[in-house]
């Protein structure tokens, strides 16, 4: 036992005397500090992983236990990066905030106009099929461990379609009588929750996940019609009628999603997140307020399936610090 003391102090009087070789260094421990070593940011002694104890002593010599200091005098010969020195994080909880603009299916009911075409149809028959659909998200994440997480979302959609049978009219008709639709438009909000499973990798420089999930809709839409009646000449008191109105309307369902990505840290706490987003989804009409003049045509089905572009920021709670490469 005498003899493992005097070989430390040894080694520890060594590496004193390296420090000390070093003119820039008036005091022994600003090497470290300015190595970021062995201190945090707010100088706070950090313990070397391997020796079960530390103490450090004045008198120009800072000792230490010895499997401690043979991993630190092989990192200054060796000039290991520095961030692979510093501590690592854990996450254990975190919470998101995201917009994704997406490319989605109409469905059959709010289909645009179709276009007649001389056996081939044009191109905007087949851009009436989709549209443009904008949604945010705010998210929270339960981290089981580095890899594995359990997400649950809020978010909200919102789109203006033009030019899409409101599919409601006057409910009286007269003989002869020729209906014609002028300004029609929808305004759909949707509320929806989300709950799915995610995977985080990291691989060297890259750092992905991949999930998915179930969702739930709640629609809320405003249609939007207007309608010029045209009579037989001989008609009294008027040869044309006008109507003009708004019906609100509700629908309901749910679906599937399925997202890959990659995240980036900008700061030790928040991380910027990309993905792509594959999503099923609809939500069916169980409700609706017609104008006093109006009758339904039919129920419909509103569609959110399509591809999103999800980008957006995370915020990370951490769980406990962990030396890198540590599973």
């Amino acid at each position: 036992m005498k003899a493992l003391g005097i070989l430390v102090i040894l080694f520890n009087l060594i590496f004193a005397q390296e420090i000390k070789s070093d003119s820039s260094a008036l005091n022994p421990l600003n090497l470290l500090k300015r190595q970021n070593l062995l201190y945090s940011a707010g100088e706070n002694w950090i313990p070397p992983s391997l020796p079960s104890e530390s103490e450090c002593i004045s008198g120009g010599c800072c000792l230490m236990p010895l499997g401690g200091f043979f991993i630190m005098r092989e990192a200054l010969k060796q000039e290991v990066p520095l961030e692979s020195l510093q501590p690592a994080v854990k996450p254990k909880f975190s919470i998101g905030i995201s917009y994704s603009p997406g490319i989605a299916l109409t469905g059959g009911a709010l289909v645009g106009p179709q276009v007649p075409g001389l056996g081939i149809p044009p191109p905007e028959n087949v851009l009436a099929l989709f549209y443009l659909n904008n949604r945010v998200e705010i998210d929270a994440q339960y981290h089981f461990d580095s890899h594995w997480a359990l997400g649950i979302d809020g978010g909200y959609m919102w789109v203006k379609l033009n030019g899409r049978n409101p599919w409601f009219s006057p409910r009286d008709t007269l003989e002869n009588e020729v209906k014609s639709l002028r300004t029609t438009f929808w305004e759909i909000s949707t509320f929806c929750g989300l709950i799915g499973l995610s995977y985080r990798f990291v691989n060297g420089k890259r750092m992905g996940y991949i999930g998915g999930g179930l969702e739930y809709n709640i629609a809320e839409a405003l249609s939007h019609g207007e309608w010029v009646i045209y009579y037989p000449a001989d008609y009294f008191p008027s040869d044309t009628i006008e109507y003009t109105g708004k019906a609100f309307r509700w629908g309901r369902g749910g679906g599937v999603f399925m997202n890959i990505g990659f995240f980036r840290p900008i700061t030790k706490r928040i991380s910027l997140n990309i993905a792509w987003t594959v999503r099923y989804s609809l939500a069916k009409e169980y409700e609706w307020k017609l104008p006093p003049w109006a009758v339904l045509d039919k129920p419909i089905t509103y569609s959110f399936t399509g591809l999103y572009l999800k980008v957006g920021f995370t915020y990370i709670m951490f769980k406990k610090q962990t030396n890198k490469g540590e599973k």
